[in-house]
């Protein structure tokens, strides 16, 4: 598989996951606060990554921005960053059973809504 489609891949199921953490957040909290939740979790997981140390890679998974980003996931051919800290076969398996569990308590908290 070309690294450009896996690039393209990991940045799309990482905007999906955010959009799903969002849609989650959204049945609890208002909206407004939800989409500022959100941001600051995307811009507090990229300027946290970059100050782990080499013991600590592992939190580097829980980052989901992360994941978009090609010098962080290893798809990126540009030497002048880090090597890669998140593999793709565990990134996509992360992204893609946060997905469902995002997708799962959603719609089972919005079947139990009144929406009338």
């Amino acid at each position: 598989m070309n690294s450009y489609i896996k690039g393209l891949y990991m940045y799309l199921s990482m905007i999906y996951t955010l959009v799903c953490v969002q849609w989650f957040l959204e049945l609890y909290v208002e909206a407004r606060l939800s989409h500022l939740i959100v941001n600051l979790y995307v811009l507090l997981s990229i300027l946290l990554s970059n100050e782990l140390h080499d013991g600590l890679n592992w939190l580097h998974y829980f980052f989901i921005p992360d994941y978009g980003m090609g010098f962080r996931n290893g798809l990126s051919s540009s030497t002048a960053f880090e090597h890669d800290v998140i593999h793709f076969s565990i990134g996509c398996l992360i992204l893609l059973f946060s997905q469902f569990l995002f997708i799962y308590f959603s719609v089972r908290k919005a079947k139990r809504m009144d929406w009338l």
